[in-house]
Formats: structure tokens, C-alpha cells, sequence
């Protein structure tokens, strides 16, 4: 979206598909790697018997490298948005739908932020109903940018 609110870098009609932020997923996994490299370090020298050095190289070895695994491949399965006019659909890197918002529901959306144990999350409302899309590791502005393109609003906060 253009900085006066036009949606020119759209096509008009059609689906416009939105993908998880690479840089929040790569971030995650990035920091885990960091945190089990220090880790590894911390034990390997800090472990005052030869078992402790390997049981701490072996589990920290390990969380590392699914680390280094899970950020090369983070990027090749990231979950989308398909919004329409009609309906704004989250798809599974494989395919599978995992939920939707029609518009008969409603045209207004809020983002809204959920909380599972201590960790909050956004997600997209339709406004004045339950219904939700839960958005890890999405960007906020290019699901609004979007959505309004598509023709749903987002209205003033009261």
C-alpha cells in the first residue's frame, strides 16, 4: 500500500496470498541457535567431569543442530493467508486450510491478541463476532495492507 493508502501494488480482483514474516521465523529459530550454542559452550567448559562434558555436548549438540535445521528449512514451509473479497483463508504450508473468516460474517476486522500459557499472539477478528485467525510469525501491516485492498475495513479504534 502506498503511503496515501492507495493499493496500486495489487492486482485488482483475484486472491492476494500473504505469507508468514521470513524475518520473524528466521529470527526465532536464529535466536534458539544462539541460546543452545552458549548453552553448549557454557556446559562443555563449565561441566567439571568428562560424562557431564558429553551429556552436555551431546543434548546441546543436538538442540543445536535441529536449530540449524529448522532455520534452513523454516523459510521453504511457511504457512499463508489467501484474502478475497469474500473470505480471508489460512492455509498450512502444505495446503491444508486451518480456518477462515467469510464475509457474511462481517466486513469490519481488529487484530486482537490471544494469550496460550504466557505468550501472546495476534490474530484477526471480525468485529462484534468470535470468530478469529490466529497469525504466528505474520506481518500486522501486510495482512492490513491486504485485507483493505480486498475491500475490508478496518475501523477507527473508539
Amino acid at each position: 500500500m502506498g503511503g496515501n493508502g492507495s493499493t496500486e501494488q495489487f492486482p485488482v480482483g483475484g486472491v492476494i496470498v500473504v505469507r508468514q514474516s521470513r524475518a520473524q521465523t528466521s529470527g526465532l529459530f536464529g535466536f534458539l541457535a544462539v541460546a543452545f550454542a552458549a548453552a553448549l559452550v557454557r556446559g562443555v567448559t563449565g561441566a567439571s567431569t568428562t560424562s557431564g562434558r558429553v551429556a552436555v555436548a551431546v543434548i546441546f549438540g543436538l538442540l543445536l543442530a535441529a536449530m540449524v535445521v529448522a532455520l534452513a528449512t523454516a523459510g521453504k514451509r511457511l504457512d499463508h493467508l489467501e484474502v478475497a473479497e469474500d473470505e480471508i483463508r489460512y492455509l498450512l504450508w502444505s495446503g491444508q486450510q486451518r480456518s477462515a473468516l467469510e464475509r457474511e460474517w462481517g466486513s469490519e476486522l481488529r487484530f486482537v491478541v490471544r494469550f496460550s500459557g504466557r505468550a501472546g499472539f495476534n490474530c484477526l477478528n471480525i468485529l462484534g463476532t468470535d470468530k478469529i485467525i490466529a497469525l504466528p510469525l505474520f506481518s500486522r501491516r501486510a495482512v492490513q495492507q491486504a485485507c483493505v485492498a480486498r475491500g475490508w475495513l478496518f475501523p477507527a479504534r473508539r
